[in-house]
């Protein structure tokens, strides 16, 4: 999660306008006809009075090209410096200095190729779809205020620097081209800032883009066809707009409906955002269909309205559907699950489905005593819970902990995670002993033993629940505890 102290481009967080892409194209061209309005410009001055060929004047133009982008990015870079250097100074924090930080958050593939010429660049503004920030860290005003200052203070300085070296007497027709960028291109930035300006002005810059959003409502009128209500979509498509400054390289949608037997569904679609799509376009397009299906199918909506979203910048690997939130690792399933209603317990099939969408990081987990990494945890979930899993991210991992860890009132379950507490003495136990591999056999108890050892433990349940006092409300895991317990001894 992320504290944004960011170059802001004017970005509009309504709906897109019809020419808004067609605008942000032109920062494909922008640096172009800048390097040639300024070899026309210093052209007159030099009077260019050296007879040139076609071919030289296009090796001069490309030059000039590749030498203005390369200012401009690295004008990008000093702010992000500035930033950094400057948390450094104020908050004591040395990892401050990352890549992250001084990129400001860009992805890397893409800097690099805005380094080439008609390739897309950042630029205030035009660009729509990405605001470049870095993070804040202590939020005390006085401290947001000069960190915020950083990076204007490292531009100002590299804007006279330029002054100072276009004053010089000897100047040559490269130095004098690169002094007038390097002074354009800084100013630019300190002008455009206008989040670092009100950061200096508020001694606040809290906005967050963790890549999570969502409501929870009531039911409100819901178009036929529809699980969702039309201005809910339309804050989800604000939203959006917004949480595409974290990336756009991929995303899903899910909302919560009912089938035909009452029992509460998920409906969900992801996708991964086709080259030069807009994310928050292209997702809901697939989303609508998918919720139109589901209600085709007998979906209903729900008493209240539910709707979560998650956007995803690639940071374990190449974006793929599997790999983007939401995360689920097991799928849907009716269930046996046993409630206390009216001071009576009752058990009715339900369907039971988790998952999940997060910002974080879940790199291990403490199993028998031992810290374990997620990927072998992935490896022994897959075991335990008796369902492979491909995908590669921390996410799913947590997604299959859930499935795990969540019990109530379920008996297989219940007796699965107290086979691994209470039988099970380690990770390897899973494998027959070996090195946790896909290779290794599987010794973890199969789901129809699983199964028969909760009907046993069940079927005593059921038999001694009959004389039991049930207080009005059991909220508590000791409560239920000495129930359980009580029922057993009897």
């Amino acid at each position: 999660m992320k504290l944004k102290l960011s170059l802001n481009s004017a970005k509009n967080s309504q709906y897109s306008q019809p020419n808004e892409e067609s605008i942000e194209y032109l920062s494909y061209f922008i640096p172009e006809l800048i390097s040639l309005l300024l070899l026309l410009l210093i052209g007159y001055k030099y009077s260019f009075s050296l007879s040139i060929s076609v071919l030289e004047e296009g090796l001069l133009f490309l030059t000039a090209v590749v030498l203005t982008r390369f200012i401009w990015n690295t004008a990008i870079l000093i702010h992000g410096c500035g930033h950094s250097f400057a948390t450094v100074l104020i908050d004591q924090d040395f990892l401050s200095i990352s890549v992250v930080n001084i990129t400001e958050n860009r992805n890397l593939d893409e800097l690099l190729k805005s380094f080439l010429p008609f390739n897309s660049t950042f630029t205030p503004f035009l660009t729509q779809r990405s605001t470049l920030f870095t993070t804040t860290g202590n939020k005390t005003p006085w401290k947001i205020r000069l960190k915020a200052s950083g990076g204007l203070l490292f531009n100002f300085i590299t804007f006279l620097l330029g002054i100072v070296y276009l004053q010089q007497p000897s100047n040559s027709l490269i130095g004098e081209y690169s002094a007038i960028v390097v002074i354009a291109a800084n100013l630019l930035l300190i002008v455009s800032s206008r989040s670092d300006m009100a950061a200096i002005i508020t001694g606040k810059a809290d906005f967050f883009y963790c890549g999570n959003f969502g409501f929870i409502g009531w039911q409100q009128q819901i178009s036929k066809g529809e699980l969702l209500p039309k201005n809910l979509l339309d804050i989800s498509q604000t939203r959006g707009r917004e949480t595409e400054i974290r990336g756009e390289q991929a995303g899903g949608g899910l909302t919560l409906g009912r089938d035909k037997a009452g029992n509460a569904i998920f409906v969900g679609h992801k996708i991964v955002n086709p080259k030069r799509g807009n994310l928050t376009t292209t997702l809901e397009a697939a989303f609508a269909k998918t919720r139109q299906q589901a209600t085709r199918s007998g979906i209903k909506p729900m008493e209240s309205t539910i709707g979560a979203w998650h956007y995803r910048f690639g940071t374990s690997g190449p974006p793929a559907v599997i790999e983007t939130h939401w995360h689920e690792w097991s799928p849907g399933k009716i269930e046996t699950v046993w409630q206390i209603e009216n001071g009576q317990w009752i058990a009715r099939p339900q369907n039971i489905n988790n998952r999940i969408t997060h910002n974080g990081d879940f790199s291990s987990w403490i199993l028998f005593g031992e810290p374990v990494e997620n990927g072998t945890i992935g490896l022994w979930l897959e075991r335990v819970l008796n369902i492979p899993n491909n995908t590669v991210g921390d996410s799913p991992k947590l997604a299959g902990m859930m499935d795990l860890l969540i019990t109530q009132g379920m008996w297989t379950a219940s007796v699965r995670l107290a086979y691994q507490l209470a039988v099970a003495t380690k990770v390897e136990d899973a494998f027959g002993g070996q090195e946790p591999s896909k290779a290794a056999p599987n010794t973890a108890p199969a789901r129809t033993d699983l199964s028969h050892w909760a009907s046993i433990f069940e079927a005593v349940f059921a038999a001694q629940i009959g004389g039991l006092t049930i207080p009005e409300s059991i909220s508590t895991s000791q409560n239920l505890n000495k129930l359980c317990f009580s029922s057993i001894s009897i």
